[in-house]
C-alpha cells in the first residue's frame, strides 16, 4: 500500500518538471526582456530631449511619433504572446523558433525609430520648413505670401506616408525639401530686399583687415578675399537643420576698410545673422573709385549658409 503514494509523488514530481520552462527559454527570454527595456529607455530619453513645444506642419511632435507608432502596447503584448511560446516550447529548437520571431519584431520596431529619428531629426527643414517660411518674413516686417507649391506637394507626399506611419518614405521626401526649402528662401530674401527700407548702419566692431588697391574704373566696391562663409556656419544652427539667405550692406571706405554695416534682409535665424556680421568682419575689400581715385561707398552682398549632406 506504501508504494502507490510514493508512485503518485514521483509522477507528480514528473509532471511538475515538465511544466517548468526549458532553461534555454528562461535564458532566451531575459536576454529578449532586457533588450526590450534598453530599447524602452532609450526612446524614453530620445523622446526626453526632443522639444516639447516643437510641433510639425501635422501639429505633432517627436515624442507623440513614438508613442503612436513605436513598442506600442499592441506591440509588447505580441511579444510576450511570443514568450509564453518560448515558455512552452518542449525543445530548444521551439525556443529558438520563438525567441527569434520575437527578436524579428523587436528589429522591426527599432528600424521603426530609426526612421522617425530620421524624418525629425535628419530631415530636420522637412518637419518645420512652415515655421521658418513664417520667421524670415516676420523678421522683416512682410506679409507672409502663400508658400512655394513645390514645398506644399511634397508636403503632401510626407502627410501621406506619414499618416500610413512610413517615416522612412516621409524622410526621404523630407531631403528632397532641403534644397527645395533653401531655393525659396533664397528666393524671398531677394524679394524682401527689393521692398527693404532704409537700412540702419551700425560701426564694425573689430579692426579692418588691410583693403586692397581698386582695379581702374571700379564703380563699386569689390570683396576680394574671404573665407567661405560656412566656416563660420554655427555648429547649433547646423544641428537644428536650419538654412538661410540674409543680405548685408557694407559702407566701403576709400582705404577698402568696411567700417559700417547693416542687415537688409534677416534670415530668421539669429545665430545665422550674427555669424554672417562675424564672417563680414574678416573679409576684406576694394573700394570703388570716382574720377580715377579712391571713395567710399557702400556694397550689397548676398550671404547663404546651406549645410552639405
Amino acid at each position: 500500500m506504501r508504494a502507490i503514494p510514493l508512485m503518485l509523488s514521483v509522477l507528480l514530481l514528473v509532471s511538475c518538471a515538465r511544466n517548468e520552462p526549458l532553461p534555454e527559454a528562461v535564458a532566451a527570454i531575459a536576454a529578449l526582456e532586457a533588450d526590450v527595456a534598453k530599447a524602452q529607455k532609450s526612446i524614453a530619453d530620445a523622446s526626453e530631449k526632443a522639444s516639447k513645444d516643437e510641433t510639425d506642419f501635422r501639429g505633432r511632435t517627436f515624442a507623440s511619433d513614438v508613442a503612436q507608432w513605436a513598442l506600442t502596447p499592441q506591440m509588447l503584448a505580441e511579444l510576450d504572446t511570443i514568450k509564453e511560446r518560448a515558455r512552452a516550447a518542449k525543445s530548444p529548437a521551439e525556443v529558438e523558433t520563438a525567441i527569434g520571431l520575437a527578436r524579428k519584431r523587436l528589429n522591426e520596431e527599432l528600424e521603426r525609430v530609426k526612421a522617425i529619428v530620421g524624418y525629425w531629426v535628419y530631415a530636420r527643414p522637412a518637419p518645420f520648413w512652415r515655421t521658418q517660411w513664417n520667421q524670415i518674413h516676420a523678421a522683416n516686417g512682410v506679409a507672409v505670401p502663400a508658400p512655394d507649391p513645390m514645398l506644399e506637394t511634397i508636403e503632401r507626399r510626407m502627410k501621406a506616408s506619414l499618416d500610413a506611419g512610413d517615416f522612412t518614405a516621409a524622410g526621404e521626401a523630407g531631403k528632397e525639401m532641403v534644397p527645395v526649402l533653401f531655393a525659396a528662401l533664397d528666393r524671398e530674401a531677394s524679394q524682401i530686399m527689393r521692398a527693404a527700407a532704409k537700412p540702419v548702419f551700425v560701426p564694425r566692431r573689430s579692426p579692418c583687415p588691410r583693403g586692397v588697391a581698386p582695379d581702374a574704373g571700379q564703380k563699386k566696391p569689390q570683396l576680394v578675399d574671404s573665407r567661405p562663409v560656412n566656416d563660420f556656419y554655427p555648429p547649433s544652427a547646423i544641428a537644428r537643420g536650419e538654412t538661410g539667405s540674409l543680405v548685408l550692406r557694407a559702407k566701403v571706405d576709400a582705404k577698402g576698410c568696411a567700417k559700417e554695416f547693416a542687415l537688409v534682409v534677416r534670415s530668421a535665424v539669429p545665430s545665422l545673422d550674427a555669424a554672417a556680421l562675424e564672417w563680414f568682419e574678416t573679409a576684406r575689400y576694394s573700394p570703388a573709385t570716382r574720377g580715377g581715385k579712391a571713395v567710399e561707398a557702400e556694397h550689397t552682398f548676398k550671404v547663404k549658409f546651406v549645410f552639405n549632406e
